[in-house]
This record gives C-alpha cells, structure tokens and sequence, in this order.
C-alpha cells in the first residue's frame, strides 16, 4: 500500500526527532510503540515520515539501538527471570538489533541458495541410466522380483 503524500514541514520533522531524543532518554522507554502512542502517530505515518527525511530516519535507527541496549542490559543484570520475560528479552533483542537480524537474514539467504542449487544440480543429474553393480545390483533385482511378484498376485 502506497502512501499518499502530505505535506510536511521540516520543522515539524526536526521537533519529531527532538521528541524522540527525549523519550528515548527515560529510563522507562522500552519499546518504540510507547513513543508513537504518546505522540499519537501511526507506524504507516511515521515510517512515511522516515522515508522522505534522512534525518528522522537516522534518529529512529539511533534509538533503535539505544533500545537494544536498553534490553540486553536488562538481560545482562537481570539474576533470575521468569520464562515469559526471557521469551520477551529475547524478542525484543531480536527485533532492535539491526546488526544481528540483517547478519542473519544473510546467512538464511545463502543457505537457502545453496541449498537450492545443490537440489537443481541433484533432479538434473540421471540417474536412471547409470550401470549398477556390485550389491547395489542385487539390491534392485530383489526389489524389482517382489514388485513383480505382487502384481501376479492380485
């Protein structure tokens, strides 16, 4: 879905950036949508405002990080944590640290290439008409006489 494309002032996005600054510097911010909630934005209306200002959008990455840091400290300190609180540390981790998510985001990638060419080059190759022998041979002449076998059978 496109965005439609209103007008905006820059200093409105300056004040943004500010408002962010601001709110990720509180002790108790911890996830972004408390901050859009507060402001009263929406995720679609301020990812639009990251797209045409390089500004917000770097702001937004910086506190992103701060976030990030905010949790894996909390982690860190953290002696004994309930099965739930880890389920959200580990969320939470995952999802600001940029770094680790596109690292591996990669990484799935190039697996999954390989993985797909090995399988394209493994249906190419065939096998039908390679030689058998050895044990391999007895081993096709026995299943081929059961198959055989059965359809005498019924």
């Amino acid at each position: 879905m496109k965005m439609k494309e209103y007008p905006v002032s820059i200093e409105y996005l300056e004040t943004l950036c500010e408002w962010m600054i601001e709110w990720a510097d509180k002790e108790d911010s911890m996830i972004f949508p408390q901050f859009l909630n507060k402001k009263g934005i929406g995720y679609s209306y301020f990812n639009y405002f990251r797209h045409i200002c390089p500004r917000v959008n770097n702001t937004y990455e910086v506190i992103i990080s701060r976030l990030c840091l905010r949790w894996l400290k909390f982690g860190m300190t953290t002696k004994e944590m309930p099965a739930h609180q880890q389920k959200l540390l580990s969320r939470y981790i995952r999802i600001y640290d940029q770094l680790a998510f596109e690292t591996e985001t990669e990484a799935r990638k190039a697996v999954a290439e390989a993985k797909t060419q090995k399988e394209c080059e493994f249906f190419a190759e065939n096998y039908s008409k390679q030689k058998l022998d050895g044990i391999y041979k007895d081993i096709y002449d026995k299943n081929d006489d059961k198959r055989r076998d059965s359809k005498k059978t019924e």
